[in-house]
């Protein structure tokens, strides 16, 4: 039997940046990345790199099984909701494989999972859980698992009142520049004002929400939160709860105010390049 998912507190979806292990303490390990989102897998690979472990990169779930099949990781980080597997079929499919990593510890990332889903990912074998945007501290405390999840927000917010209110939380920006450097963040900032762009008009292009729309929310909403990007997050966290649980009406109020909330968002993603 695999090991119980570690919690924080309530459904366990950590945001806290309170852990004090050292990562230089730490021996280096074979890691594999398995996410789809190509901005987030270069901020992981950076976090890891720079503590002097081995990282390996998978875009789907079925290259992450491929690679876990064929090698011994020390561990494994998995997004959730990728194509062709997702986080959750993967996980099940390498602990019932007898592979290498068939008894690798699993972490979970996602940007938004609903109170029940997180069962789902107990259930397939996933270690624990982290809520993106992963803060580095957070996930260098979490490597070897001898750290519970640091408690916070299950929604992975900021504890401050002020983040919640904020179109962009200027202080995430500010935390990437200083672990990336100005230039790199520029470049990120600049992939990330495309691909919104390109995903609010595809959006738009559907006549009603389903679960491809749902699908898609997710993904903006996983470089949201690594962007600082609060209230379009938000939007599309609610766009995606609302289709998994039927609720249309609700996403598509949401849906209309996507592309004059991304105006507000891409502007001050485009004005902290300019600063």
């Amino acid at each position: 039997p695999q090991p119980a998912l570690t919690k924080g507190q309530d459904d366990g979806l950590s945001a806290d940046a309170g852990a004090k292990t050292s990562a230089k303490a730490q021996p280096t390990l074979d890691i594999l990345i398995i996410e789809d989102n190509a901005i987030n897998r270069f901020l992981l690979r950076q976090y890891l790199t720079e503590a002097n472990h081995r990282v390996s990169e998978a875009t789907d779930g079925v290259e992450g099984l491929a690679a876990a099949n064929a090698q011994a990781f020390d561990l494994i980080i998995t997004d959730i909701s990728m194509p062709r597997m997702n986080g959750i079929e993967v996980t099940t499919a390498i602990r019932a494989s007898n592979g290498p990593s068939a008894q690798t510890r699993i972490i979970a990332l996602t940007a938004h999972a609903l109170p029940e889903e997180v069962e789902k990912f107990r259930n397939a074998g996933m270690d624990a859980c982290l809520t993106k945007p992963v803060q580095r501290k957070v996930l260098m405390s979490q490597l070897h698992g001898s750290n519970p999840p640091p408690s916070g927000l299950p929604d992975g917010k900021s504890s401050g009142d002020t983040a919640a209110t904020m179109v962009v939380e200027t202080a995430a920006l500010d935390e990437l520049s200083e672990a990336l450097g100005a230039e790199m963040l520029d470049n990120l900032i600049s992939r990330m004002i495309t691909d919104g762009d390109d995903t609010i008009t595809k959006l738009a292009d559907f006549p009603e929400p389903n679960g491809e729309v749902a699908s898609i929310a997710h993904q903006l909403a996983g470089s949201c939160a690594t962007f600082g990007a609060v209230k379009l997050r938000e939007a599309l966290a609610i766009i995606e709860t609302a289709i998994k649980r039927g609720d249309i009406d609700t996403a598509s109020a949401q849906l209309a105010s996507l592309p004059d909330l991304w105006r507000k968002t891409r502007a001050l993603l485009v004005a902290y390049q300019t600063a």
